[in-house]
């Protein structure tokens, strides 16, 4: 099944809905609700700069809507279950708390620094919602945010209806549990955050920073299209994800899975993972990157296919039986034993000096083999008693 990836057009829809209206207003000097948007809860214009792309539509913005007033009573529905909808921004410039009666708030919320949001019905906003990074949120009703999403100073964000926002941006916050949280049309920014419960997530539009997450699992995320971050995690699992634009940073992580990912990321920072791997619909798996581990003892792989360099400098046996094919060099230089069978293809230098009874006969080297002094010898007397037993022959 082919993998949908993920393509927001809200804004373009928004914008065109905008753009009717601007003309209209032109024509006719009637100001459409669509237009309500740019205005705040007073009445008084604030502008659509934000939500609107094209230098020409701008201009045409700040011709005579700047000078339009609009009654409050305007601003204001009420659905017939008795429901209050806001249809343009709030912008609140004291000091005090802001409480929300709305179930919807068309446009923008805005807040000061140290103010905080109380919203208990607030199920939609239409633009940016940024409660003061010195205060708190509270909107637990909250369905929808069709901009960015600022609440710097909650170190708890429990959001347990949320489905998808522009961007969202907790520089402060611990704990993260959004579990019905599918979209993130933005940037997903949450660097402090050590606990992070995001089990719906699927499309994230720009970069992941979750760089302090001890043990990172998203598995329901499809696409990516910035870098993830996540430099604290210990275990890294991406079981779903198909598609990543930028680079990957997991410099602890141990553990890194992304069994369908289609290419690796453009950079990969993980010197402590060992494992990077795609898996094919025949149980082959393929790493994507290289393997490096200074960790001394037996070293075990199960991977097929190495599309980097398989580097074990301090291992002592090497236990590779799926191996076949590294694209980059082989560096086993202390292991006493080598056990590779299937491997086929090596496109730089193998260096096996330490192993006396390994002899790659089978194998393709790009590059040269650096081997034990006895290792040839050793393999031809193997080869010779194995013929005299009735096995199959060999040629020199």
């Amino acid at each position: 099944m082919k993998t949908q990836i993920y393509q927001d057009n809200t804004d373009w829809v928004w914008d065109l809905r905008v753009r009717e209206a601007c003309e209209r207003y032109q024509r006719t000097r009637t100001i459409d609700d669509n237009l309500l948007v740019g205005y705040d809860q007073q009445g008084r214009w604030r502008g659509l700069q934000q939500r609107v792309n094209g230098a020409d539509f701008e201009r045409w913005l700040t011709v005579g809507l700047e000078s339009e007033d609009i009654g409050e009573e305007r601003l204001t529905t009420m659905s017939p279950s008795g429901q209050l909808h806001l249809l343009c921004n709030y912008c609140h410039t004291g000091d005090s708390e802001l409480h929300l009666p709305y179930q919807s708030v068309a446009g923008g919320v805005f807040a000061k620094q140290a103010c905080s949001v109380f919203a208990p019905n607030l199920g939609v906003v239409g633009g940016e919602l940024a409660a003061g990074s010195a205060g708190i949120l509270d909107a637990p009703r909250l369905e929808r945010v069709g901009g960015d999403l600022w609440a710097g100073s909650l170190e708890e964000f429990h959001v347990e209806f949320l489905s998808r926002v522009g961007g969202l941006y907790l520089s402060k916050t611990r704990q993260l549990h959004a579990p019905r949280l599918q979209v993130v049309a933005g940037e997903l920014l949450a660097r402090s955050a050590r606990s992070v419960d995001l089990p719906q997530l699927r499309h994230v539009l720009a970069d992941v920073n979750l760089n302090k997450a001890c043990v990172l699992d998203l598995p329901e995320l499809m696409q990516v299209e910035g870098a993830i971050q996540a430099d604290g995690a210990r275990m890294l699992s991406l079981p779903s994800l198909v598609r990543m634009a930028g680079y990957l940073s997991a410099n602890r992580a141990r553990s890194i899975h992304c069994p369908k990912i289609a290419l690796a990321p453009h950079e990969l920072s993980a010197p402590a993972a060992s494992e990077f791997i795609r898996t094919d619909d025949q149980g082959r798996q393929t790493l994507l990157t290289s393997i490096r581990d200074d960790r001394r003892g037996s070293y075990s792989t199960e991977i097929s296919h190495v599309r980097g360099d398989l580097v074990v400098p301090n291992a002592r046996h090497l236990h590779a039986p799926n191996l076949v094919s590294v694209i980059g060099s082989f560096e086993a230089d202390k292991a006493l034993t080598i056990h590779a069978p299937q491997l086929r293809w090596v496109g730089e230098d193998l260096y096996s000096e330490s192993a006396p009874d390994y002899c790659p006969a089978d194998v393709i080297c790009g590059g040269a083999w650096y081997g034990h002094p006895n290792a040839k010898k050793t393999w031809v007397e193997t080869q010779a008693r194995r013929a005299l037993r009735g096995g199959p022959g060999f040629e020199l």
